[in-house]
């Protein structure tokens, strides 16, 4: 029983140069193909070699700046949040933490801090 694909062979003008998996690749495909990953190669080192061509440095300044704003708020929500946690607790967290050498509030002191951290660049991320 001769398969179908070979039929086609038979019966093709064109040459085939690879044949895979009853695909048939001609040179005009190869040569497509070749051309197409050569534009794609060039577009490719164009970005690599000049990202900055098009972007201009005003766009990377801009970015600097509110990246820059954006930490110090969060720094001073933070800090606000820590002074807010120390005084609503019933007792010292420094002292706590600094003289009496208490793990079980320095293990909930950092579950906070964490916990305020995730919610704050949440926040600012948006």
């Amino acid at each position: 029983a001769s398969r179908p694909f070979s039929r086609i062979i038979a019966n093709s003008t064109l040459k085939p140069l690879t044949i895979i998996n009853n695909l048939l690749i001609t040179s005009n495909d190869m040569n497509f193909l070749a051309q197409t990953a050569q534009n794609t190669a060039e577009d490719v080192q164009h970005v690599v070699v000049s990202p900055a061509r098009d972007m201009g440095l005003d766009l990377l300044l801009e970015h600097l700046i509110a990246a820059s704003v954006f930490s110090m708020m969060g720094v001073i929500v933070f800090i606000g949040c820590l002074i807010l946690t120390e005084k609503l607790t019933p007792f010292s967290i420094i002292h706590e933490i600094g003289e009496e050498h208490n793990l079980a509030v320095s293990i909930v002191v950092a579950a906070i801090v964490l916990g305020m951290s995730m919610i704050i660049a949440a926040a600012i991320q948006g």
